[in-house]
Parts: structure tokens; C-alpha cells; sequence
């Protein structure tokens, strides 16, 4: 019940911010987006970090890549990462 009442709310959070875009795992920590009022399934196994931009969702892998989901593209953005800080 409270994984659910989180997602309601991170979902309707979202509505009143610039940012359109957000993110959550489920019970098999399968990586999924609510983009545009659409989920999507992003990544299928567990991940490591992630990171939520105003248009992007940038994530860690299970083999340790570093992939970044953007406009429907997953693009490969490093490999084998160590540390990751996110920056302006």
C-alpha cells in the first residue's frame, strides 16, 4: 500500500513542476518512466543509480554501463563507471 500511495504521488508531483518526466521500479525492479502521461518500460533487471533530468533519465546498469534514456533513445553513455556526480 505505501509502494503504491509513493507512486501516486511522485506522479501527481510531477503536474505541478517544469520537469514531465519521472521514473520508478517495480516489485522486479524493472526500471519504468511516466513520460507525457505514458509508462514505459525502460531497463528489465536492477540498476544501480539513477539520475532524472527535465527531458532525460540517466541510469547504471546491472553490468555497470552507464545508459541514458532520451527522446525514446537509450543511448550508451560509458562503460564501467566508477563514481558518477551529476552537475549543473
Amino acid at each position: 500500500m505505501k509502494k503504491i500511495v509513493f507512486l501516486l504521488l511522485s506522479i501527481f508531483s510531477s503536474f505541478g513542476f517544469a520537469q514531465d518526466i519521472n521514473f520508478f521500479t517495480d516489485v522486479n525492479r524493472r526500471l519504468h518512466q511516466f513520460k507525457e502521461g505514458v509508462f514505459t518500460q525502460i531497463y528489465y533487471q536492477q540498476t544501480e543509480k539513477i539520475f532524472v533530468g527535465n527531458e532525460y533519465i540517466c541510469y547504471v546498469d546491472s553490468k555497470g554501463d552507464i545508459y541514458i534514456q532520451y527522446e525514446d533513445q537509450k543511448i550508451l553513455f560509458g562503460q564501467s563507471y566508477n563514481d558518477m556526480h551529476v552537475t549543473d
